[in-house]
């Protein structure tokens, strides 16, 4: 056995083949081919002189005697490792000066962005936060480096690239506070008569997604880029709009609209960050995603 033959790139491996116990699990976990952790497992079978892991049955893999003794303390290494990275390359927000790049939605810079930009400001006041709207080339961007982050409900990403849970948003009726074909509800007979105001994006939107799930569709009158401005679309009209709740609240406040909640039961929009791995520990990153979280858990 000749342990100067591994590098920290075959030890991540080595930790995640003996973690996830699969070679396709592992190729997904490292985003890597599968062919390539094959021949990474080859090359630690050589160092070790031992299957680590083989198929018991025709499919499922299990580990060898060496493989059950190597798991724990392969693992605790890494982590070792990871903290004293960490320790090294500490990031002081309120003395760097970078460009932090984010892809979002005219929602998220309606309901979070005021709240954002005033904690920075007092976290990071040299920090540039560099906002583009979030389109269908969000993977590119994220690949080529051009944005650090994407914030994207789930089921509009289409990747395995790591992900976290930012916050749950439900979704409201929007109509003209004069609407005279609608009260202060909304019937499921009144939503699908009424004509609709909608978003256009190349995405398939969340709420059509569910309505075709149940052979059910909108009738589109007007199609529009942003959320914002769906509200001044159907303020004057006999047109309605389904909004996430917390954009109608928004909106409602200064323009004459009013808010009802769906008449039929549809699942919260779970919104996600998702970055590049290459950003999984980068410290500015992991800071702006924390400010992120909280800035989220206050709506």
């Amino acid at each position: 056995m000749n342990l100067n033959q591994l590098d920290l790139n075959q030890l991540l491996t080595l930790d995640a083949l003996l973690t996830e116990k699969s070679v396709s699990k592992t190729a997904k976990r490292l985003y890597l081919s599968q062919s390539a952790i094959s021949h990474s497992l080859k090359k630690l079978q050589d160092v070790f002189q031992d299957k680590l892991l083989f198929t018991s049955d025709g499919r499922r893999m299990v580990l060898t005697p060496l493989g059950l003794e190597l798991e724990k303390p392969v693992h605790d290494v890494l982590q070792q490792i990871r903290k004293i990275i960490a320790a090294k390359a500490q990031f002081d927000p309120a003395v760097t000066r970078q460009t932090i790049s984010i892809s979002v939605s005219d929602y998220f810079i309606m309901l979070f962005m005021p709240e954002l930009i005033r904690r920075m400001r007092e976290e990071a006041p040299n920090v540039k936060l560099n906002v583009m709207q979030v389109d269908h080339n969000h993977l590119v961007e994220l690949e080529e480096g051009e944005t650090d982050l994407v914030i994207l409900p789930e089921g509009y990403f289409q990747n395995n690239y790591p992900k976290e849970l930012l916050f749950k948003e439900t979704y409201s009726c929007i109509a003209w506070s004069k609407n005279p074909k609608i009260g202060n509800s909304i019937s499921t007979e009144q939503y699908f008569n009424s004509k609709h105001a909608v978003t256009q994006f190349r995405y398939v939107k969340h709420i059509d997604l569910i309505l075709k799930e149940r052979g059910l569709t909108r009738d589109v009158g007007v199609a529009v880029p942003m959320f914002s401005s769906l509200a001044y679309v159907i303020v004057g009209t006999d047109l309605i709009a389904t909004v996430q709740t917390g954009v109608a609240k928004l909106l409602a406040k200064s323009l004459p609209l009013k808010v009802m909640p769906l008449p039929f039961e549809v699942q919260p929009i779970l919104e996600h960050m998702i970055y590049h791995p290459s950003q999984e520990f980068n410290q500015a990153n992991v800071w702006f995603r924390e400010l992120l979280k909280s800035v989220a858990a206050n709506f």
